[in-house]
């Protein structure tokens, strides 16, 4: 929930930044500019089942297939 500054703090630390399928809303805007201001190698994608399904599936149970 934090701007890429918090992040870039994290990252210097040696943490890993976790994103799940709320990246896809539409809404998502801050969490995408995080998500793009931070190294590949220090990204991790949740699945958060069964909740928080991914665009197009939002609204329904979530599955780690998502």
């Amino acid at each position: 929930s934090g701007g890429a500054q918090m992040a870039e703090a994290y990252i210097k630390h040696g943490f890993y930044l976790g994103f799940n399928g709320v990246i896809t809303f539409k809404n998502a805007k801050k969490s995408i500019e995080v998500l793009k201001s931070i190294p590949a190698d220090k990204i991790l994608i949740e699945t958060d089942c069964p909740y928080l399904a991914p665009v197009p599936k939002r609204g329904e149970r979530n599955d780690s297939r998502n």
